[in-house]
């Protein structure tokens, strides 16, 4: 877990351990002021894929669809 006391400056965004005066620009920190921690919180896990069903062929149609009962009619 992360060192509470990281914390990043309000001015600069350096990363500080420990203290209420930053060490890259000099800022203090007013009393009762809460710096952002210095460490994100981790990503959830990305959701798995959707799966897709290929479209089916389209079906070939009988003969008996196609020309009724009797093939030689017209």
């Amino acid at each position: 877990m992360a060192d509470p006391a990281t914390w990043l400056c309000p001015v600069c965004e350096g990363v500080n351990h420990g203290g209420r005066v930053c060490s890259t620009c000099g800022n203090r920190l007013p009393d009762g002021f809460v710096p952002r921690s210095a460490f994100r919180t981790p990503a959830p896990p990305p959701s798995p894929p959707k799966v897709v069903k290929a479209p089916s062929a389209p079906r070939t149609p009988s003969p008996e669809e196609i020309f009724g009962s009797n093939p030689f009619r017209y």
